[in-house]
């Protein structure tokens, strides 16, 4: 179990852009962020996902799992005003 603890603490490090690199840095695949977020979800960061799913969106704009994430996280965090608008991009790209 501590193994995984550390593999997750890890992805969030890189995802974040942490552990050397830069926080903006285009490196970091969707799918990692992706990943990250997801954790970030599981623990109720909502703040912290959304900011990691923005980076994704901006990475790749018509990547239908990000938008669908991004949507959850501002629901989750209760949000409407900015689910709304995500949510119906969602529709088109589905």
């Amino acid at each position: 179990m501590e193994s995984k603890r550390k593999k997750k603490g890890s992805a969030r490090g890189n995802a974040n852009g942490m552990n050397g690199s830069d926080a903006n840095s285009s490196s970091v695949s969707a799918s990692a962020l992706l990943e990250t977020a997801e954790e970030y979800l599981s623990t109720f960061e909502f703040s912290e996902a959304i900011q990691l799913l923005l980076r994704a969106h901006k990475a790749e704009p018509h990547n239908a799992d990000v938008m669908d994430m991004l949507a959850q996280a501002y629901i989750e965090a209760q949000d409407s005003e900015k689910a709304e608008p995500v949510c119906v991009v969602l529709c088109v790209l589905w």
